[in-house]
């Protein structure tokens, strides 16, 4: 045991050396370890209970919104947002596209609802791909008396 521990002193020591002929600087460092960089670790802190807050069956839907919510918001040690400091101003949130103060406002629901109506019936659909190809269904399926259906009912953490 005594001897392995002397190679491995000995390849340490010559490794040393040759780094200091080539001018390389050794640093020794932890593997990598997420709960080591507090930053990550409050932003996937912030990340998850933002989404938990939301309360949807798929947080998937949520993310958009809770991460430009997030990015736009203040920072109270740097005083900027993300957006800011990526971006170089800051994001316009979706409230800020209708001014309430627009005339367009205080327009009658009834002629809003009539405009809605007719726009809506002029929207045409678009096939997003082709419905050209079968289904595949397998062959011994259609001789089958039972089916096992899974369905993944657990709901797992974020």
């Amino acid at each position: 045991m005594s001897s392995q521990n002397n190679i491995t002193n000995e390849l340490a020591e010559s490794a040393d050396r040759i780094s200091e002929i080539v001018g390389i600087t050794r640093f020794q460092t932890t593997t990598y370890h997420p709960q080591a960089n507090g930053l990550v670790e409050h932003f996937h802190r912030q990340l998850k209970a933002s989404l938990s807050a939301a309360n949807v069956s798929q947080w998937t839907d949520t993310l958009p919104l809770v991460l430009l919510g997030i990015r736009n918001a203040l920072k109270a040690d740097i005083v900027y947002t993300a957006a800011q400091l990526v971006y170089g101003t800051t994001l316009r949130l979706p409230g800020e596209f209708v001014d309430p103060s627009s005339s367009s406002m205080n327009m009658d629901l009834t002629s809003y609802t009539n405009r809605l109506t007719n726009a809506l019936r002029s929207v045409k659909p678009v096939f997003t791909r082709p419905r050209s190809s079968n289904v595949f269904v397998q062959p011994d399926l259609r001789y089958s008396t039972h089916v096992f259906v899974c369905r993944d009912s657990h709901r797992r953490p974020l």
